[in-house]
């Protein structure tokens, strides 16, 4: 079977921190008004946990009616008394426009006070403004500064993006031996991108030493992990018998999970692989396949 794949880089912008909106690990349990009452009068009386409490149980509509305009106000208050947490939410609700007029300004300013003060998601949102040039002037340099403080906390995302700026030279003198390192880096934690483009570079040897065996390994945690472009490489790999024996019936499995996400070369290889395959084999490939898919999707939910 001959099946080929351009091994390209995903260009995939900077990832923003995608870390719940609200969190509230003070808060007292809400079921009762009781609950709200001793905690708006813990807010009023100035406790910037209790005000930021206060405000995300505005913005889940927890024991209260639903408002995102108290959410903010409560917010901004524990914001202002330098509650970190907080200060990260206002950057987001300034991004989103979400309970007060958007501004990436404001977001920016947020961002940067809790940014300094050590929180990964406003170092990656704040290096993506950066990145973007949203509310401030674009400059590669800040947001790689601001990744990699991120990365260097172990953010996986963060790791990622900083990859991605060294496999361009964005902001960053280009290295393909670095960007494989902070791929590594991300890949170890379960990112899927950054285990796919690992798994590219393995293939070609960018930054690395060429090892089929070391690509079909990383192709194969994403492709676990229910990414479809892995899934396509993987199954390549099958089919060539590259990194790993060879097998149409791996590789029309990993093919076919491809396709049902839509991968547009996934189909055709998949065609391809069924042809070569005995009725009993297809049959029997296809079985797998809808279980595989099965096992993938049931761990995508666990993960949710």
């Amino acid at each position: 079977m001959k099946v080929t794949l351009a091994l390209l880089l995903l260009t995939l912008p900077l990832s923003a921190q995608t870390e719940p909106e609200k969190k509230a690990p003070n808060a007292i349990p809400l079921g009762a008004s009781p609950g709200i009452m001793a905690l708006r009068t813990k807010a009023e009386a100035g406790a910037a946990d209790a005000q930021f409490d206060l405000g995300f149980c505005y913005a889940e509509g927890r024991g209260v009616l639903q408002s995102h305009t108290e959410a903010v106000k409560w917010i901004r208050k524990a914001a202002e008394q330098g509650y970190v947490i907080a200060q990260f939410n206002l950057g987001l609700d300034y991004e989103k426009g979400q309970g007060v007029p958007q501004s990436y300004v404001e977001a920016v300013h947020w961002y940067r006070l809790a940014a300094e003060k050590g929180h990964v998601g406003a170092q990656i949102n704040l290096g993506s403004c950066y990145s973007e040039g949203l509310g401030v002037l674009q400059s590669h340099t800040e947001a790689v500064m601001w990744i990699q403080k991120a990365a260097e906390q172990g953010a996986a995302d963060a790791q990622f993006n900083l990859g991605f700026c060294y496999a361009r030279g964005q902001g960053v003198t280009e290295s393909d031996t670095e960007a494989a390192k902070w791929f590594g880096k991300a890949a170890e934690h379960g990112h899927a991108e950054a285990q796919l483009n690992l798994g590219l570079y393995y293939d070609v040897g960018l930054g690395v030493a060429q090892s089929y065996a070391e690509a079909a390994k990383w192709y194969r945690k994403a492709a676990e992990l229910g990414h479809a472009g892995a899934q396509f490489n993987l199954g390549r790999n099958y089919g060539l018998g590259r990194g790993v024996p060879k097998s149409l019936t791996e590789a029309y499995i990993w093919f076919s999970l491809a396709t049902a996400q839509g991968e547009s070369k996934a189909l055709e290889a998949r065609d391809l692989t069924a042809k070569q395959l005995t009725p009993q084999a297809l049959e029997k490939a296809q079985t797998q396949a809808a279980q595989r898919h099965a096992q993938i999707e049931a761990r995508r939910k666990q993960a949710q």
